[in-house]
Formats: structure tokens, sequence, C-alpha cells
């Protein structure tokens, strides 16, 4: 029989719902501030899946999809435990920014933990996730999206771990299933990098952008909604498969992964915007987009492939400063299949 959850004081019983808060500090406009947390607990035993969104207060496009999810799971059916953090860092949403607008050092949230409940505020955020949430999960989903202006749909795991936890890692990443599974180092000081040194599988998700039009919204919502109840599903916190793409590509960040930045800054005119060019195939030298001074109307430079290969990430129309992420490519003879929840030679 399913005991209680408990999780920093709140108590959820079996086949519910419960929405808590956890208190950081008192700012000084005289308010407390909270993490929210939703909890859904399963009538069964099983595992805890965490899934913590918006670490980057720009990258709001997890928030919507982990609403669908939660309003979707009913309890009654699922065995263990989803743990909910919709948005880790609110000053920072609340801002409109990636990281939390304070004129101090250490406030990037990704970079803080596990924390310092006598640190920045931002830090103090850190210390609140990693001693009140993290210590209750069994497996970790960060989600990302890309901001404002910058479209990805990737998940992305350390392949530095030990070889046990980075093939359980690697089997949850791809059970997500999005198209595009990439092995690049995480930094240890963020969630899933603090949750992995733990001995625990995490992983990053790059899903979507911010403030698209409603089709493409819909398209990676959906990834990132699909993407969780494919992960329940894979630890049999709920019934039936993961739905997977036909095609599933895995690739590592060193050697294989390019990115192209501009050099100038100005107006980018992108001819990679779409949600279907993610994982599409570039030639050598095809063109990805073109800046122009938005003052003088001058052609500034194109931005081209400088290898063959399938794009990772990409970049929407508009002001761009010199040096700011572009586009990704990953070069196709460093690329690999997966079949099965193995790579494929």
């Amino acid at each position: 029989m399913k005991k209680t959850f408990n999780l920093a004081g709140a108590e959820v019983q079996p086949g519910e719902k419960r929405f808590s808060k956890l208190r950081v500090a008192r700012r000084l406009m005289g308010a407390d501030f909270y993490i929210p947390v939703h909890i859904v607990g399963g009538a069964r035993p099983g595992p805890v899946l965490g899934v913590i969104n918006a670490v980057h207060g720009d990258e709001v496009l997890p928030i919507p999809a982990m609403r669908d999810v939660v309003a979707q799971v009913n309890p009654k059916e699922l065995a263990g435990t989803l743990v909910v953090v919709p948005v880790a860092n609110p000053i920072a949403f609340a801002a409109g920014s990636r990281q939390t607008p304070d004129t101090w050092d250490r406030n990037n949230l990704w970079r803080a933990f596990p924390g310092n409940p006598k640190g920045t505020i931002t830090e103090q955020m850190g210390a609140v996730l990693s001693e009140q949430v993290i210590p209750g999960l069994d497996v970790l989903i960060e989600v990302h999206s890309g901001g404002i202006g910058r479209l990805q749909n990737r998940v992305e795991y350390d392949g530095r771990l030990s070889a046990e936890l980075k093939k359980r890692t690697f089997d949850l990443a791809v059970a997500f299933g999005t198209e595009l599974v990439h092995e690049s180092p995480v930094p240890t000081d963020g969630p899933t990098g603090y949750f992995n040194a733990e001995g625990r599988p995490g992983f990053q998700v790059e899903v979507g952008c911010s403030f698209l039009p409603p089709a493409e919204d819909t398209i990676f919502r959906s990834s990132i909604s699909r993407g969780v109840v494919n992960v329940m599903k894979f630890l049999n916190m709920l019934e039936g498969n993961p739905v997977l793409p036909e095609r599933q590509i895995w690739f590592p960040r060193e050697g294989v992964r390019t990115e192209v930045h501009p050099s100038e800054g100005g107006y980018l005119l992108s001819h990679k915007a779409a949600a279907s060019d993610l994982g599409a195939m570039l030639e050598e030298g095809e063109v990805l987009g073109e800046m122009f001074d938005p003052y003088s109307y001058e052609t500034l430079e194109e931005l081209s492939s400088p290898v063959k290969g399938l794009l990772v990430y990409s970049r929407l129309s508009g002001p761009m400063e010199a040096g700011n992420k572009g586009f990704a490519i990953a070069r196709l003879d460093g690329t690999k299949r997966i079949k099965n929840y193995s790579l494929q030679e």
C-alpha cells in the first residue's frame, strides 16, 4: 500500500493532487516570496519523478506544457509521485529575464546548486530546491526552452557519468522522445548536474522558444507534455509504452557540434525559423540567415553551415548582438541512429 508522500511539510495522500509553496525569503518590498510546487500522489507505489521548469526566467514554454500534464494525469491511475516545479526562479520569470536581475554575482540559478541559504537571493532559491525538493526525487527532468528567439528541440544528458548511471540516464532521455539526443557535459552546479553527482538519473530538455505563434507553440508544447508522459510510462508510473518518433539521432558535443554566430551586430533574417527545420539535413555552405544593418539597411554578412549535418538549434528573425548564439549543426559523420535504446554503429 502506498504511503503518504511528504515534501517539505506538505503531505499528499495517495490519489491526491496538491499545490504548495516553498518559502525562500522576505524581499525588500516587505512580502515573502515562494517557489511553487505541484504534487500528484499516485494511488499505487512507484518512483518519484521531478520536473523543474523556468530555471531561466525567459524560458516559459514548459510552464503551460506542464500545466497540461498535471491536469491530464489521474492520480488514481498513477504509480508513484509526480513533483512539478512550474517556475524555479520566480524573480527572473517576473522580469522576463534569463537570470535574476540582481547587481551581485551568482545570479544564474542554473549555476547556483546546491545553493546557500545565507547567500544571494539566487543561491537561496538553489538552497530551497536542493534541500527541500531534490532529496525526495528518484528521477529528474530539467526542462528548458530557447528563451526569446532561440528555437530548439532536443534532450541532453551527461556522457561523463559512471557506466551504469549513464546507461540509465540515456534510456530515460531517449524515452522522452525528441528526435535529437545530445551527449553533452552538464554543469555540476546546476540542478541536473547536482542530481547526477548524487548518483541519480536526470537529464535536461531544450524544447521550443518563447512567444511563438499558436501553431508552432502547440508543436513544441506537445513535445514537452508528451515527453514527460513518455518518461512516466517508461518508469511504469502510467500504463502503456513511450510514443517514440520513427527516427532518433544521437550526437556528442566534442568534435561534432559546431556553432555559427554573427560576427557583427544587426538584424537577422533567419532562413530556418520553423519547427520542421530542426533535425533537418543541411548541406555544407547552405545559408542559414542574413545579417543586415537596421540603420543603413546594408547587408553585413551571410551565416552559412560550415559542414554537412543536422540543424540542432536555430534562431528566429530579429535583432542580434555580435557573438550571440545563432545556429548549431551536428556534423553528419559524427551522428548515430538510436534503435531499441541502443546506438547503431
